[in-house]
């Protein structure tokens, strides 16, 4: 009886065995198809953790049991344009130049029928046009960016219930509508249409959406990115990440973006303890701008731990952006705590080394061009206020008056920190008096603190609910020209007007 039963056993597993052999095999006889399966789903989590080599051994064991598989074509993409857009090695970008056609070669074979067929190519012009807006082939960028959102645009109107298309989808918008008024005739021609709101709308709608998993570590960057850029809402960006305790540990992608965000809004010390406490095992790629980061969040506290974070920066990056700003940072710092000399060295360094691309980098080659150093005094609550140690800083500012300070550059700018400390510590009556006459003294001239003065008064009124004062502030920063970091302020003032309509 017992042989009875092992033969019956063994029958029946042998059947089961020929049947899924049987699918399988018909499955690549029916050609290309998208199963984003377990496997894949931990290299897509590999990727955005930037152990780029794990992700890639995954990827490589799935082709090799399921080389039609074109989810695992379409998520190499993410090799391509993680270490390109992070470690920015031009040699690197010469030997990738080609991925593009190769992959979308692949993918040109899949089902049209199936609505990830358009979602992975708009992905692969998607991560090609931010890789060539990183190496400054904004031509090549535009050109790819119409790519991806006609092919978004019509797989949303094919299959309207597919979920993942509102990631792309609502990216693409937003960027569309922070495009200046002055570029909206192109806009239009090619027939965008997009907002800050419905972008954002898309996003947080898929975000919240508990019936899938798939990629959302991308989708949580781009949320924090909308609320803390296109919104001026950083605070929303920090209260989602600590409500939903997203791990910033283990995930490089999520804690650079927290710690970038915190940079930019005041908050040093979030951003030094998302750094320090990030794994940084043997696995995870190389990525410089860390160091960066780290540089800026101790030059925040006067800590003179940012020169070995710049000087990391600048012996692992591979490019030519932020060369010049972090030599310019190095130069001030030794310029604050009373060594001119060094100062004078790393100001030599800034003026010779890198490209002025960025807006940063335009403002370093300015400094190093300038035989003066600015006030060390004004200097040293910049630094302070740009970490957010608003109580150390009023205390330096405490001590001074207008008239302490000989040129009008300088009085412009002690009387904007003024501004930003008040705001900072809640007297906003004193604030709005501050940032009023910051914007009397400085519209006309190149420095950025008027402008920023008109955002800050705008994002005021906004709080306030006085929403003309806010749109008038607001266009009266956008239409401040020939300023440092114009660029940049006229985005968000842009931004925030959309937020008002």
């Amino acid at each position: 009886m017992k042989g009875v039963y092992f033969c019956a056993m063994l029958r029946k597993s042998l059947i089961q065995t020929f049947i899924l052999v049987f699918l399988s095999t018909l499955k690549s006889l029916a050609g290309y198809y998208y199963d984003f399966n377990s496997r894949c789903q931990k290299a897509y989590q590999a990727y955005t953790a930037f152990r780029i080599t794990d992700a890639n051994q995954l990827l490589e064991a799935e082709l090799k049991e399921h080389p039609n598989n074109l989810i695992a074509v379409y998520l190499y993409s993410y090799d391509d344009a993680f270490t390109l857009l992070f470690r920015g090695d031009p040699a690197e970008l010469k030997r990738r130049r080609n991925n593009l056609s190769i992959r979308m070669n692949i993918l040109d074979k899949g089902d049209k029928s199936s609505p990830w067929y358009a979602y992975t190519k708009a992905t692969l012009y998607f991560h090609w046009a931010a890789i060539n807006i990183r190496f400054n082939d904004m031509t090549a960028a535009a050109n790819l960016f119409r790519k991806s959102y006609n092919n978004l645009k019509e797989n949303q109107g094919r299959f309207p219930n597919f979920k993942q298309n509102n990631i792309l989808l609502g990216v693409a918008e937003g960027m569309i509508g922070t495009i200046p008024n002055n570029y909206r005739w192109m806009v239009n021609l090619l027939g965008f249409k997009g907002s800050v709101k419905s972008g954002n709308t898309r996003i947080a709608n898929y975000l919240n959406d508990n019936s899938t998993d798939l990629l959302k570590e991308e989708t949580i960057v781009y949320y924090c990115y909308f609320k803390s850029i296109l919104f001026s809402e950083p605070g929303m960006a920090f209260e989602y990440l600590d409500a939903n305790k997203i791990d910033v540990r283990n995930n490089q992608l999520l804690a650079f973006t927290k710690a970038n965000i915190a940079l930019n809004n005041n908050r040093s010390k979030v951003a030094m303890n998302v750094l320090n406490n990030m794994n940084k095992g043997s696995s995870y790629m190389e990525v410089p701008a860390f160091q960066f980061e780290l540089g800026q969040a101790a030059l925040f506290s006067l800590d003179d731990d940012c020169i070995i974070y710049f000087s990391r920066f600048l012996n692992t990056t591979k490019n030519n952006y932020f060369i010049k700003e972090a030599y310019q940072k190095m130069s001030q710092y030794y310029w604050v705590t009373g060594n001119k000399a060094k100062a004078d060295e790393y100001k030599r360094y800034c003026l010779q080394y890198g490209t002025a691309i960025t807006d940063g980098d335009k403002q370093a080659l300015r400094y190093a061009k300038n035989p003066d150093y600015p006030n060390a005094t004004l200097l040293k609550i910049h630094f302070l206020c740009d970490g957010g140690n608003y109580l150390s800083a009023s205390q330096v500012i405490k001590n001074y008056d207008k008239a302490d300070f000989s040129n009008i550059a300088d009085q412009l700018e002690f009387t904007y920190r003024n501004a930003q400390i008040y705001h900072a510590l809640g007297q906003q009556q004193l604030a709005i008096a501050y940032f009023q006459e910051t914007i009397q003294m400085g519209s006309e001239r190149s420095e950025h603190y008027a402008a920023r003065a008109a955002l800050e008064l705008g994002n005021i009124y906004e709080d306030m609910g006085q929403s003309a004062l806010a749109i008038k502030r607001y266009n009266e920063c956008i239409d401040m020209k020939n300023h440092d970091y114009e660029n940049s302020l006229e985005q968000k003032a842009k931004a925030a007007l959309n937020r008002l309509k």
